[in-house]
Order: structure tokens, then sequence, then C-alpha cells
């Protein structure tokens, strides 16, 4: 039933619910992923979203060692790289060996990334995991 007033908006009872989205939604889904293409490389990867320990196990690192913004980064496109696997036998191989010894991802990424790409690709797998300026909006009543 029409209220009258423009600036209220009436409700219908089909409209989807905040219990009902908490209820519907599934725990298991798959992590949103997202293909970038990256200049320098002259080829994309292949990053995913951030799960909540995750992002916890980058928070405490980052404040218990005073990471710089680009080392934050890259430690967030370490964890979150899909396409290339950089655990992958052939990487672990190649940046050991450069290393000379045990090689983080993040490592790997900052080594063949200029930084501004780890910059930028940190904030898409940020976007992707829910920090987008869209993910949250004010609603409208």
């Amino acid at each position: 039933m029409p209220s009258g007033d423009p600036a209220v908006e009436v409700t219908h009872e089909a409209e989807k619910t905040a219990l009902d989205a908490f209820l519907s939604a599934d725990p298991n889904r798959e992590m949103a992923t997202r293909a970038l293409s990256i200049k320098s490389l002259g080829a994309e990867i292949v990053v995913r979203e951030l799960s909540d320990r995750e992002m916890q196990t980058i928070q405490q690192r980052s404040e218990s060692k005073k990471m710089s913004s680009i080392d934050i980064n890259a430690e967030v496109v370490g964890i979150a790289m899909v396409d290339p696997d950089l655990s992958s036998p052939e990487v672990i191989e190649k940046f050991n060996e450069k290393f000379g010894g045990f090689v983080t991802p993040s490592e790997v990424v900052k080594s063949v990334m200029k930084p501004f790409e780890v910059i930028r690709v940190g904030e898409e797998v940020m976007d992707l995991s829910g920090a987008g300026d869209d993910a949250v909006t004010q609603a409208k009543n």
C-alpha cells in the first residue's frame, strides 16, 4: 500500500530480508578470482580473494615486522596468486637458487613484478576480498 510520501519506499514481501540473505549464503562458496594483465611480464596472472584467516596472518606479520606497503602487498599477492602457482617445483627451484635458499612467495612477487604493479595487484585482491568501493553501500530508504 503506497505511503503517499515519495521519500518512503514500500518494501514488498517478495524482497529478500537480511536474515534470508544470511541463511541462504553458502559459507563454503568458491573464492572469487580475477585475471589481471601485467604489462612488464607481458602475460596475465590470476589472483583470488583472501580468507579471514589469511587477512589476519598478513596483518599480524605486518605489525610485528613493521612492513612497508610494498611488502604488505607482496604478501597479499603471494598468498592470492592462483596462476602461476608460486609453490610449483619449477618456481621453487629457480628462486631458491637465485636467493641461495628458501624463498617465500612474496619474495618471488617482489623480484618479478615492478613495485607499483605489486601495489595495484594487491589492491585488486583487496577489492575481490570485499574492500572495493562498491562492496558496501548505504541502503536507499
